[in-house]
């Protein structure tokens, strides 16, 4: 299996403070999703850390939340 680094690094609470910075599709979710992908990375069932960079511009970002990811 494969997953981003910013699942790994950050979780929803992340998100609520940083705004749409951390807007990506899916999205982060809390901690016990973080863990269990740390846990993959450690046991080897996550082999592959990719990007999932989808190019965004920063006024795209700047748009309200429900926004962002138009």
């Amino acid at each position: 299996g494969s997953t981003c680094p910013h699942y790994l690094l950050f979780t929803h609470d992340d998100v609520a403070a940083r705004g749409n910075e951390l807007v990506v599709w899916p999205s982060i979710k809390g901690p016990r999703d973080r863990r269990r992908l740390l846990e993959g990375v450690d046991s080897g069932a996550i082999e592959i850390l990719t990007s999932g960079h989808q190019p965004c511009a920063l006024e795209q970002k700047a748009r309200p939340y429900a926004e962002a990811l138009e």
